[in-house]
């Protein structure tokens, strides 16, 4: 106990799904670097306001020279500034790339939350369906054992042949050894949620019924996701990108001023300065700027069809999933029913073997029918509830 404190550094008895969204956020690598990312953009944002404001430079220098018999030295300071006045707009569109370039990755946070968030709640669910799947191969178990040991009565007596007695035995063996599967199984699920989470985890607890959420505008709902967002971020930098090439066939500018002092004292004395105003285009830079606009447009083309071919995906695969969560559901209710159906004719054949008929075939027939109901619902209860992780993670949201 000590050694998994000290690897895991957390211990939670028994965990719900918020807490388990809670510890994520807190230790998982891929939401940290998406956070970084995110700030890494902001700051590029911020650093395209600086070709609006001016640039301010101080100096200052010692210098010397001489002969052998005399050695004369000169001291001075200065302060330059310049501001840009116009740069053919590229400043601006360049400010605007960069803004659509960290909403971008905001919006890729978002989206990195909801697909980190999916993957834990796939093992979260895998968790809690692991402890049930035990729970059903315990009862499975004891099903078999009670009628190996109502078939050993009969076959004692001579009411039963041996080859159904071995049948019955092998049964029980068969479901021993499901049950151990399904213990080694659920020890397996645990270790992977602790290494997701960090903290030693020994009694999940929660739901094992899926939700379906009240029917919104999917529209509406596509159109908020961060997939959307991303997709439209990154043609708006398209956008700004290829207007900015503007600025290479347009002229620049600029004014700056200098101020220095100078002399061979201390501070030196003798003053000057400057100031300029400075007007530059370019008449032929070698056709580059002709081959930077055909290059922004052909990508900005490619942009454009990108995002109209990502919308209709996003749109077609968040209706897709709000299908899939509904039939999955339904099939849970179903599954329920059959369920139901196959524990009442197990009870009603069982005592029909019992007082002689029904065959052993038959009756054999239909534990293994209830037997596969129990399985065969907890396993449509797991699709459901990955169905309903999966609806949320389509529109970039995820469980609460």
């Amino acid at each position: 106990m000590v050694l998994a404190v000290f690897f895991f550094g957390v211990s939670v008895s028994a965990l719900t799904w918020p807490e388990a969204r809670e510890l994520a956020e807190k230790n998982n690598d891929q939401l940290a670097a998406a956070r970084e990312q995110m700030e890494t953009a902001n700051w590029q944002y911020r650093r395209a306001y600086s070709p609006f404001l001016p640039q301010i430079s101080l100096s200052a220098g010692l210098s010397e020279s001489g002969t052998a018999s005399a050695t004369s030295r000169s001291y001075s300071t200065g302060l330059s500034v310049s501001q840009s006045l116009f740069q053919g707009f590229g400043n601006y569109f360049s400010l605007q790339s960069s803004f659509a370039n960290y909403r971008y990755y905001d919006a890729a946070l978002k989206n990195t939350e909801a697909s980190v968030y999916y993957d834990l709640r796939s093992s979260f669910i895998d968790l809690l369906i692991a402890g049930q799947t035990v729970s059903v191969q315990e009862r499975i178990l004891k099903l078999r054992r009670d009628n190996e040991a109502l078939i050993r009565l009969l076959y004692d007596s001579g009411k039963e042949d041996r080859g159904n007695f071995l049948q019955a035995k092998a049964d029980v063996a068969d479901a021993g050894l499901n049950l151990r599967a399904a213990r080694r199984d659920l020890s397996l699920v645990k270790l992977k949620l602790n290494q997701l989470l960090g903290a030693d985890i020994i009694d999940p607890t929660g739901s094992i019924e899926a939700t379906l959420p009240a029917q919104t505008d999917l529209d509406a709902l596509s159109q908020s996701a961060p997939a959307y967002l991303m997709a439209k971020y990154q043609l708006d930098a398209a956008e700004a990108d290829q207007r900015g090439t503007i600025s290479e066939f347009l002229p620049s500018l600029s004014l700056s001023g200098s101020w220095r002092n100078s002399g061979s004292d201390w501070p030196p004395t003798t003053s000057s300065n400057a100031w300029s105003l400075n007007l530059a285009y370019s008449l032929f830079p070698g056709g580059s700027n002709i081959a930077d606009a055909l290059i922004s447009r052909a990508k900005l083309a490619k942009a454009q069809k990108d995002f109209s071919a990502g919308v209709k995906d996003l749109r077609f695969n968040l209706e897709a999933a709000y299908l899939d969560l509904a039939n999955a559901i339904e099939s849970v209710s179903v599954k329920k029913e059959l369920l139901t159906a196959a524990a009442e004719r197990s009870k009603i054949t069982r005592v029909k073997y019992i007082n002689g008929l029904a065959n052993y075939d038959e009756w054999d027939r239909v534990e293994n029918l209830y037997i596969s109901a129990q399985r065969s619902l907890l396993n449509q209860q797991r699709t459901a509830l990955l169905a309903e992780a999966a609806y949320y993670k389509a529109y970039g949201g995820y469980i609460q």
